[in-house]
This record gives structure tokens, sequence and C-alpha cells, in this order.
């Protein structure tokens, strides 16, 4: 039975504009998954198992993430269906250092800028 869902709902997506090829992916992944238990519905502990399956956390809170999502679009249709929470798959957000340029390396990008052409798109116009 979701299988029909899911199909509905990728092509009301892609309708609107949504290039859904890994939620696509993902959400036919999730209803073999659901048919193979024999769930008519998404439940939140299907959902979990499933998105268990992927190997890093990111891949799972993506399938969570998708399934979240179409869970939501179903919920509103018939309340049986669970919508499974992102909090079980949290992932920090890490902040890569900013380089601080040293004096010598802003003289040679200063320096090596000079050297453009004149009609550089990108060089600034001598006043």
């Amino acid at each position: 039975m979701l299988t029909t869902h899911v199909e509905r709902y990728l092509s009301l997506r892609q309708s609107l504009g949504f290039k859904l090829s890994t939620p696509s992916r993902h959400l036919r992944a999730f209803e073999r998954f659901a048919a193979q238990r024999g769930e008519t519905h998404i439940r939140n502990a299907t959902a979990v198992d499933w998105a268990m399956e992927a190997s890093t956390p990111g891949a799972r809170r993506g399938r969570l993430r998708d399934v979240q999502h179409f869970a939501r679009f179903l919920q509103s249709e018939d309340p049986a269906h669970e919508i499974p929470s992102l909090n079980l798959f949290y992932l920090p957000r890490r902040r890569s250092l900013p380089y601080i340029y040293s004096t010598d390396e802003l003289a040679r990008i200063v320096e090596t800028t000079s050297r453009l052409r004149q009609t550089y798109p990108l060089r600034k116009r001598p006043v």
C-alpha cells in the first residue's frame, strides 16, 4: 500500500519542481523494507530500523529526514502514520577553522593581482 503513496508523493513533489533523486531512492527502499514487515503505515520503529542500516550518521539522518517529510505528507490524510523524530540521529555541525593569511602571503596576493590584464573583469579600475 505504501508503494502508491510513495509514487504519488514523488510525482507531486517533482511536479512542483523538486529534483528528488536521492529521496526517491530512499523512499522506494523504505517502502520495500516496510512491505517486508507487512506494514501499511509508517511506524517510528520501522523508520529508525531502516535508517540504522546506513553506514554513517549523516546518511542515517538523511534517510530519516526523507521518511519524515513523506510521513508528514501522509499524516495529513491519515493520522495513523507516525512522524519519526530527527533528534534520534543528532549530527553536530563542525565549522572549519578560518585560514588567516600572513603578511607575506597578503603581499604576494596583492603583487600577483597587480599583474592581471587591464581587461580582467574582476580587476579594480584605476580612478
